[in-house]
């Protein structure tokens, strides 16, 4: 390709009117010139920050379909930032498309080996009665789970747990209509459930988390204990507060969607509101956050508030791994969780960071294909075990 033909392909893709056949063009051409080390002309070729700009433009107009869209499609995305053009490849297999970034990466790794392939997660959940029996609840057909007092506690065609008082409870049961009965809903490794709670407000468990409920709310106030990841949809109720326990954090809510993200491995509790509003309380301090923000609690030392994206927070209840400069490490604690892996690094792992995003359905080797080829990374898979390398090995001494 000539010069002029690189400049012209610039142009096009910085107006945003190249098509995908001359992003492909320009996406060999620019590994070629990565490789013989050129220098960018910025006088020649065009401003490269805002080539990279409008090529990412045109990833999140993608993006913004529906996530079931999507799904239906068999359609994977995925992009890493690094400081370099933006390079996209768009491969030949259907309407799939791999979107990346960066430098001629090297091959130097030693050879580590996927052996095997891990299925993904699914719909895998443990119901803790009040008299201390467990139910695995994917493996009970549908219909009447449990009396816990005046509550029935149902299991619907499509997989759902549900809660309602009910006539039919269990009279002979007398005062203990009165007790109070507590309900664990508990996620294992490659597990996630959804739950509609005795007042209607919806649930989703991601892996590895809890929800600790009453059968039956009291009168003045509604209130639950969590661990991990648990995205909520409450019922508004002005007169009967929802509160959400995690740790040594209170959410405190009127009705309302927001995602608590607070794994007992990780030291920070995040609360991601994405309606409505709600107060964040932590060692006697409120903090009140508004749609698109979050709230960082580090030990109950800080409490920080950003503005986030909502759609990349709950990517993972609409079936999504999704990315944006996300660190390796946080990566691989995602993937363990979902996939119930193990992962060992064979040297730090740091520097590598990735944006993008792909469905959970996929199975595990798919994943790590794709992390191999936006980044300096490889993996070997050997059983439930990921073995991790980054870096370019060849230059390490």
């Amino acid at each position: 390709m000539t010069r002029q033909e690189v400049i012209e392909l610039a142009e096009k893709i910085s107006t945003g009117v190249a098509s995908d056949w001359e992003i492909a063009q320009y996406n060999r051409w620019y590994q070629t010139f990565q490789e013989d080390n050129e220098e960018w002309s910025t006088a020649e070729l065009g401003d490269e920050g805002k080539i990279e700009d409008e090529l990412l433009r045109r990833f999140n107009l993608m993006t913004d379909l529906p996530a079931l869209e999507l799904h239906n499609r068999s359609s994977i995305y995925f992009l890493r930032r690094i400081a370099a053009a933006v390079i996209i490849l768009v491969l030949a297999a259907g309407s799939t498309y791999w979107y990346f970034s960066g430098m001629s990466q090297s091959r130097d790794f030693p050879e580590l080996v996927i052996q095997n392939d891990v299925p993904p997660g699914g719909d895998k959940a443990t119901l803790l009665l009040g008299d201390g029996s467990r139910i695995m609840l994917d493996e009970v057909n549908a219909g009447l789970l449990a009396n816990e007092g005046n509550t029935i506690v149902n299991k619907s065609e499509e997989g759902l747990i549900t809660y309602h008082t009910g006539q039919g409870a269990n009279e002979a049961r007398g005062n203990n209509l009165q007790k109070t009965t507590y309900n664990t809903i508990s996620t294992p490794e490659g597990g996630k459930y959804r739950v509609i709670l005795p007042d209607e407000s919806e649930v989703w468990l991601n892996a590895m988390s809890s929800i600790r409920f009453p059968t039956r709310f009291n009168a003045d106030k509604r209130e639950v204990e969590i661990t991990g990841e648990v995205y909520f949809d409450v019922t508004p109720n002005e007169h009967q507060p929802f509160w959400v326990r995690s740790r040594d954090q209170v959410v405190k809510v009127l009705g309302t969607q927001f995602n608590i993200h607070a794994y007992s491995d990780e030291e920070a509790i995040l609360t991601t509101l994405v309606e409505g509003s709600v107060v964040v309380e932590s060692e006697n301090i409120e903090t009140r956050i508004a749609p698109g923000q979050q709230t960082i609690n580090h030990n109950n030392a800080v409490m920080e508030v950003k503005e986030v994206d909502t759609e990349q927070v709950i990517a993972w209840k609409n079936g999504l791994f999704q990315f944006w400069d996300t660190d390796l490490h946080e990566i691989m604690r995602q993937l363990s969780r979902w996939y119930g892996v193990k992962v060992n690094y064979l040297n730090d792992g740091e520097g590598s960071s990735f944006t993008g995003f792909i469905s959970r359905d996929v199975t595990i080797s798919n994943v790590l294909r794709m992390l191999e080829e936006a980044g300096n990374v490889q993996f070997g898979l050997e059983g439930n075990r990921v073995s991790v390398k980054t870096g370019r090995i060849g230059n390490e001494k």
